[in-house]
């Protein structure tokens, strides 16, 4: 049997007496977008944290391609192959879009950058920026993007690690229609095949275009799973329900 290449072995998380994360178990094979879906509180931000590392599980382990990372700090995590998006986009405000990119494409290769390779450096930052339809904007400042470019670069920032595994907090949180399909556009074209997907219980319409598995959380624990889009919607409604009773 192949070895998936992102695995979540019953994971627990408490803040003091409250769970909200109780023995969740599942996986990512390569090539496969797994979304988490589920009402507010369910604990869908608090497992992509403990995934990318930004808090401690209390039990259980996150094992990338074959190598148990539960102890890495998130920057060994990152080098290790996983990278992770946020739902709120910080990048530099006072650094081009460009220079944006060439911040972790220098980390990627441990921080030392021969100033003779700076051009191959920005030919691929170029390159990931025209995947994501930003590379005309590449000289502007980010703190003068709109939320749409914003989050492109999120992605491409995101990319610029060269992950295995991209681990993303509700990309489209706050954006209209249109612009959920613009980014989903983006996604499909520029982002790794592998990863998990935060959305909120309403983007059905998202989880149709970017996802291809669906796991439904309910109260810190995963309860139901799909691998086609029309069930992964229907997971999105069934959850919905759930939450009302």
């Amino acid at each position: 049997m192949t070895e998936p290449l992102l695995r979540l072995d019953q994971i627990c998380k408490r803040f003091g007496g409250f769970v909200a994360l109780s023995d969740v178990t599942m996986s990512v094979a390569r090539g496969e977008r797994l979304g988490l879906i589920g009402p507010n509180g369910s604990g869908k931000t608090t497992l992509i944290n403990c995934v990318s590392g930004v808090l401690p599980a209390d039990s259980g382990r996150v094992v990338l391609d074959g190598h148990d990372i539960s102890s890495l700090p998130p920057y060994r995590r990152a080098r290790a192959g996983l990278a992770r998006s946020f739902q709120i986009p910080l990048p530099f405000s006072s650094m081009t879009v460009l220079e944006n990119l060439m911040v972790p494409l220098e980390y990627v290769d441990h921080g030392i950058l021969d100033l003779a390779k700076r051009s191959e450096v920005q030919a691929e930052a170029i390159e990931i920026l025209e995947g994501v339809r930003l590379s005309d904007k590449a000289q502007v400042p980010a703190n003068r993007l709109s939320q749409v470019d914003l989050r492109k670069l999120e992605l491409a920032r995101a990319i610029a690690a060269r992950p295995r595994l991209l681990v993303s907090d509700e990309a489209m949180a706050g954006l209209a229609t249109q612009e959920v399909s613009e980014i989903c556009q983006v996604d499909s074209a520029g982002a790794p095949r592998d990863g998990i997907y935060h959305a909120p219980i309403s983007s059905t319409s998202l989880l149709r275009k970017a996802m291809n598995k669906g796991c439904a959380k309910s109260r810190g624990r995963g309860i139901s799973t799909a691998k086609s889009p029309t069930m992964v919607a229907g997971l999105s409604l069934s959850t919905t329900i759930r939450s009302a009773r």
